[in-house]
């Protein structure tokens, strides 16, 4: 079980683990950062940044991770067409409800006047 170790143990893994840390500290700093990602490494831009950059800035985010623009561009092309369907299914709709709306309308101002 963890923590019933005895002292022993600790004594064993000590000369293991100073050996470690002394090869960590012969690794160049810059070797060392690579294991660790940055938040620009995670995050590529949002749609509004993108929009909104300058171009030589966005070429140069580009540059650093082309993977992430390629999948970012993929996605915003599906976000749009998306979007175009969407748009497209509530024209439709509404030019249906604008037709029916305006056919009632006309029939009620008749029938207003044939009552009258």
């Amino acid at each position: 079980m963890i923590g019933d170790e005895d002292e022993a143990t600790d004594e064993v893994a000590a000369p293991e683990l100073e050996t470690l840390r002394q090869f960590e500290a012969t690794v160049p700093a810059t070797l060392r950062r690579k294991n660790r990602k940055s938040m620009r490494q995670f995050l590529f831009r949002s749609y509004n940044l993108i929009a909104e950059s300058d171009d030589a800035d966005l070429i140069s985010d580009v540059c650093l991770d082309m993977h992430k623009a390629e999948v970012k561009l993929r996605q915003l092309r599906e976000a749009l067409q998306a979007t175009r369907e969407n748009s497209a299914a509530r024209i439709e709709m509404l030019t249906e409800a604008e037709i029916k709306l305006s056919a009632a309308l006309v029939a009620a101002l008749l029938s207003a006047r044939s009552n009258s």
